[in-house]
Parts: structure tokens; C-alpha cells; sequence
């Protein structure tokens, strides 16, 4: 048993067996509660233009996160800050760090400004179905999911150099806090905020989770950070060789995502797809408080996907040329539910 706990102490040295066991651990937990993260939204808020709005809310800053934060500067650092402790340069390292952290989080406070700025008009390009009330709605969400990307950054930066050091256990349980905040800010907040209160509980989740913990687990090793602009330093010029092309890489993927959210009838087909996930949990929590049969949901469920099997068997252009893309929208699924 004591051998055991060992695996659960901050400062443990993971092998690659029990840093594998111990990850999909947390993997494994971290889904149980992202399901159970599901089934508060569905039990709390139900399916409707405000839960299409907080979907939406996330697509411009989970883009942000997928090129910055979403792994690609963790990845590049944790390969220049391995290889200083290999050499003996811990010195260069803790540089390294000082200034990618510093540059870079001034970077994604400009960016997330920008954002903050142009919000609603990218709000009103990529979700032109929506409700002026549900557009609304979104800008305010999203401006409030936008800062989190920088806890985000910063948490995955660090945890690069707990997981160089072979500690797991503080970036290991990171999504596991994120999702647990989402929850308490609905249940703590949600009479007084409304649906805003998982996007206050998403926030303060990615500051308690990626980045509050990986911080705490890098000073308990010493980790050293000293504010640094040294643009010219030969590690942050590699770093900076490597992120890019990996950055831009990952940032295609979306690529596809945006496609279809913008072009799949006003978003209803991927917005409204997980809002029909949100109902269906409705129905199995209060089934008579949801209309619709099963066959009904499997109609909804078929027109839902009809437009995105369109978009992918056709080019965009065709598309557009022989359907009426532009044409008015009820705003998610709820407007077509009875």
C-alpha cells in the first residue's frame, strides 16, 4: 500500500510504467467527469438558444488554445529544456524558460485584447443564424472564456517542466480541476449568473487546474522565473524555429471545424448536435418534461447531420452555388424542437 501511494507524492520520479498507469488514470477519471460536466449542463440549463450560445462561446477561444496552448509550445520547449539538463546547463534552462514565458504571455495578452475587441463581429460571421439575443449572449461568454487561454499557455509551458523533470502528477490531474470548476461555477453561481457561470467556472478552472497547480509543483522543485524580453537569445530563436511550423500545422485542423460551423445551416449542425446530446440527457433525467419520441430524435439527429455529410461529399464552392447558404435560420436546435 505505502509502495503504492508512493505514486501520488508530488515529488515522485515516474517511471514510464507507472507515469502510462498513472496518466490514464487521470484521462479515465477526467472523462467520468466531463460526462458528469454533460449531464449538470443537460440537468441545469437544458437544450436551448442559451446552451447553443455557451457552445458557440468556445470556438473562438478553443482556437487560440489549439495553436498556442493546445500543446505545440510545450512540445517544442520540453526538447530544448531537456536537452540543457542533459548538458548540464541549468542555467540555460531556467533562461530559456524566463524569457519563452515572458514573451509569450505578453504575446497572448495582446492577442486576447485583439479578441476581446472583435468578438462580436466575429460572433456575427461565424454564427449569422443566431438570435441578436443569442449573439449577445455569446460575445459576452466568449469574452469571458478568452483570458483563459493564457492560464492555458502558461500552465502547459510550465508542466513541460515538471513533466522534464519526470513529475506527472501536478499535470496529470490539470483537466481533471478544469472540469470540476466548470461544475461548481453552475452550481454556485448558476441563480445569480445565469449559464454565465460555467464560463466564470471554466475560468477560474484554467487557472486552478493547467496553470495554479503546475506552478505550484515547478516552485516545489525550484524552478527559478525571472521576467526577460531577450529576444536574441540563440534557445528562444530555436524555440520560437520549431513552434511555428507546428503552431500553423495545428491551427489547419481547425480549419475543417470552421468549415462546417459556418456553412452547416448557420451552425446548427455541430452546435446543434451536442445540444441534442445536452436534450437527450434531459429526456433521461425528466422524461416527460422533453417532448419528442425516438423516432423523432432520429429524424432530428439525420437533419442535423444532412448538411455536413453535404459540405464533405461537395466542395465548399459548389455548395454554395446550388444551395442558399445565407438563408435565415431559427437559432439551434430547440427552435426545432416541439
Amino acid at each position: 500500500m505505502t509502495r503504492f501511494l508512493r505514486f501520488f507524492r508530488p515529488s515522485h520520479q515516474h517511471t514510464a510504467f507507472s507515469a502510462t498507469v498513472l496518466l490514464m488514470g487521470a484521462v479515465m477519471l477526467s472523462r467520468v467527469v466531463g460526462y458528469l460536466r454533460e449531464a449538470y449542463i443537460a440537468f441545469a440549463f437544458g437544450a436551448g438558444p442559451q446552451t447553443d450560445a455557451y457552445v458557440a462561446a468556445f470556438t473562438l477561444p478553443d482556437w487560440l488554445n489549439y495553436i498556442v496552448a493546445g500543446g505545440a509550445a510545450s512540445i517544442t520547449f520540453i526538447s530544448i529544456y531537456t536537452r540543457f539538463l542533459a548538458e548540464k546547463r541549468d542555467a540555460d534552462a531556467q533562461k530559456a524558460f524566463s524569457i519563452i514565458i515572458t514573451v509569450m504571455t505578453v504575446v497572448m495578452i495582446v492577442g486576447t485584447m485583439v479578441t476581446e475587441i472583435f468578438t462580436p463581429q466575429f460572433v456575427r460571421w461565424m454564427f449569422n443564424g443566431f438570435s441578436p439575443e443569442q449573439v449577445e449572449l455569446c460575445v459576452y461568454l466568449t469574452r469571458i472564456l478568452l483570458p483563459a487561454q493564457i492560464f492555458f499557455y502558461v500552465g502547459g509551458v510550465v508542466s513541460a517542466v515538471l513533466l522534464s523533470h519526470r513529475l506527472f502528477l501536478f499535470p496529470a490531474f490539470g483537466p481533471l480541476l478544469y472540469n470540476v470548476f466548470i461544475i461548481l461555477g453552475g452550481v454556485l453561481g448558476g441563480r445569480h449568473f445565469g449559464i454565465a457561470s460555467l464560463a466564470y467556472g471554466a475560468l477560474a478552472g484554467a487557472f486552478a487546474g493547467p496553470f495554479l497547480a503546475s506552478v505550484i509543483g515547478a516552485a516545489r522543485i525550484g524552478t527559478g522565473y525571472r521576467p526577460s524580453f531577450d529576444v536574441t537569445n540563440p534557445a528562444f530563436r530555436e524555440w520560437v524555429k520549431l513552434s511555428v511550423p507546428l503552431m500553423l500545422g495545428v491551427s489547419l485542423v481547425t480549419a475543417d471545424d470552421w468549415i462546417l460551423r459556418h456553412y452547416a445551416s448557420s451552425a446548427r449542425s455541430l452546435v446543434g448536435a451536442r445540444a441534442l446530446r445536452t436534450r437527450l440527457l434531459c429526456r433521461r433525467r425528466h422524461p416527460h418534461a422533453y417532448g419528442g419520441s425516438k423516432p423523432h430524435h432520429r429524424r432530428l439527429l439525420a437533419n442535423l447531420c444532412s448538411p455536413v455529410r453535404e459540405i464533405r461529399s461537395r466542395r465548399v464552392g459548389h455548395c454554395i452555388r446550388h444551395r442558399n447558404w445565407n438563408q435565415p435560420a431559427r437559432s439551434g436546435v430547440a427552435a426545432r424542437l416541439p
